[in-house]
């Protein structure tokens, strides 16, 4: 008896970058999620609920058997986003708040825990309207 197994691609490339399996994860944060967490797989699904456990092992397994190549491809990325980020912050230096305006807005706020993205971009949007 012949069964019809459907396979699953662990690794997509989509828009010149990498995904784990279906979702909108990138192959470098799942990496990141299981050097962080002891190279357990299940890292990456804790990480990242939205990949399943075969999709975290495939990535992982589609990492090592590429790892220069994609060691590589990560530092040009980051190179790339640093270059960006310094040409934007150079163009537009007052968009960016300083760690004081993020701790005066928390402050404000009542916050004890320390800012996520969304305090930052909070803090962002009160420190532009603050500054003009």
């Amino acid at each position: 008896m012949t069964m019809a197994i459907h396979t699953i691609e662990h690794v997509q490339e989509r828009d010149g970058d990498y995904f784990a399996g279906s979702t909108r994860v990138m192959l470098g944060s799942a990496i990141a999620a299981w050097q962080q967490g002891s190279e357990r797989p299940e890292s990456v699904t804790q990480a990242f609920p939205s990949i399943s456990l075969a999709d975290a092992y495939g990535a992982i397994a589609f990492y090592l058997d590429h790892r220069h190549e994609l060691d590589q491809f990560f530092a040009e990325q980051l190179r790339e986003f640093e270059r960006q980020r310094t040409e934007s912050q150079t163009a537009n230096p007052n968009f960016t708040p300083t760690c004081g305006d993020v701790r005066r807005w928390n402050t404000k706020q009542g916050c004890k825990q320390p800012a996520t993205a969304g305090f930052v971009a909070a803090a962002r949007a009160q420190a532009l309207q603050a500054r003009f």
